[in-house]
């Protein structure tokens, strides 16, 4: 299934996903730094993941995907590593995985 994103950034359904959340996917640092210059807050706000169907945060799916430098930059930008997922996981838990 393709993964498809919103012209709104902000924006995002059950079927639809911000781009916030493609860009860590994609491990886009260029791209997530200049959306955190426009808007820091993005680094601590939930999205909804149309991959998985909950709420998560930047630094959830930058980890998930063993993303280190859009973790940094989040960290570095105010992500809270103890943020909590609709499923209860913190970014910590999943920081604790082995990377790919």
């Amino acid at each position: 299934m393709a993964r498809v994103f919103s012209p709104d950034a902000n924006w995002s359904s059950s079927h639809w996903e911000a781009l916030p959340l493609l860009v860590c996917r994609n491990n886009d640092v260029k791209t997530l730094q200049q959306m955190l210059t426009t808007d820091p807050g993005k680094a601590c706000r939930l999205f909804h993941s149309a991959l998985h169907g909950q709420e998560m945060t930047l630094l959830h799916v930058a980890a998930e995907n063993g993303h280190e430098a859009c973790i940094r930059t989040l960290l570095d930008s105010g992500a809270d590593i103890k943020a909590v997922m609709e499923d209860h996981w913190e970014c910590v838990n999943i920081l604790e995985w082995p990377l790919p």
